[in-house]
């Protein structure tokens, strides 16, 4: 029999993609889950459609709580876990119908901790931006993990991976945070001795509302710069250090000009743009981005770069939809 395979997915009015989430992971050509689905108080009809899974599917577990935010969603998930194995998911996101069954396969033939696979970005658009494609490699310390990451620009996210039960034995994500993922990073990845990593697209990470007009930054937003900060308490991190505070500062950046209240935001913008200009490193991430980040970190007024850039999202998102009807 197949081990068991516990996976994890926090719900919080997600209704619009929820029937997309759940239906990719309850037809998983895996079959031996334990498919965990916490409520997170939510205020849209997404409870009702979880219970008419439930349901259907003895597999599926639902805890309906309180809003706690993410990582508490994922704690009391932890907390129930059956599984020898664990996985996450986002309930906007969706997996493709093998991607538990490759990635236990892999872990089983090599003996693995942790198998990460690739992740692909699908934007509001339709468009769908796949990782790039390279041979499947391993990683047996935090510090090549890091250069594995810094390297592909890979997500620091729980998702996209599946773990061996121990790693979450006595983690768990930090309460009350934004970029939870990135704050327990270094802690799982110490522990994780044998890991395999993937290309292949197995996930896909949607961004549907990612530049949205009503975007709002708040100040818990800057948790991340706390949470990249951390990397430098562990040796052998400091390339991906590197890499992640300028992709922090970078989206930071981005999210301020964005908000409705970007004014208020200037005292925080400039010092974001000082410690992004303070990096000498080059950013390994897709291009556009890399340029931005290059004009950002010349004498040129931000506003103006980040107006620039939100010119060209725009336009690029629709010609995609032009030549996609």
């Amino acid at each position: 029999m197949q081990p068991l395979i516990s996976v994890i997915i926090p719900v919080y009015n997600t209704e619009k993609y929820l029937v997309r989430c759940v239906e990719s992971v309850i037809f998983q050509t895996y079959k031996n889950l334990q498919i965990i689905l916490i409520n997170d108080g939510s205020t849209d009809n997404s409870l009702e459609i979880l219970q008419k899974y439930k349901s259907n599917d003895l597999r599926i577990e639902i805890i309906d709580q309180k809003n706690g935010g993410l990582s508490n969603a994922r704690n009391n998930g932890l907390n129930i876990v059956k599984g020898e194995f664990i996985t996450f998911v986002d309930s906007d996101d969706y997996c493709e119908k093998n991607m538990l069954e490759i990635a236990f396969s892999e872990m089983e033939q090599g003996d693995a901790d942790v198998v990460w696979w690739g992740i692909a970005e699908k934007f509001s658009s339709g468009h769908i931006r796949l990782p790039k494609q390279r041979e499947k490699r391993t990683a047996s310390s935090l510090k090549e993990c890091a250069e594995i990451f810094a390297e592909t620009t890979s997500r620091v996210a729980a998702y996209g991976k599946l773990y061996k039960r121990y790693i979450f034995e006595k983690n768990r994500f930090p309460e009350n945070k934004i970029n939870e993922d990135i704050f327990i990073f270094p802690e799982i990845f110490s522990l994780a001795k044998n890991n395999i990593i993937l290309s292949t697209p197995l996930y896909f990470h949607c961004n549907e509302n990612a530049d949205s007009l009503t975007a709002k930054f708040k100040l818990q937003n800057l948790d991340v710069l706390e949470a990249v900060d951390n990397f430098k308490n562990y040796e052998g991190m400091e390339v991906l250090h590197s890499q992640l505070l300028i992709r922090a500062c970078y989206n930071l950046l981005v999210m301020m000009k964005l908000s409705f209240n970007s004014k208020d935001n200037e005292p925080h913008a400039k010092e974001i743009l000082k410690i992004l200009k303070k990096c000498k490193a080059t950013y390994n991430g897709a291009f556009y981005d890399k340029f931005f980040i290059f004009l950002l970190q010349r004498s040129i007024p931000y506003s103006l770069i980040l107006r620039f850039r939100y010119f060209c999202v725009k336009t690029v998102n629709s010609l995609m939809v032009y030549f996609s009807l």
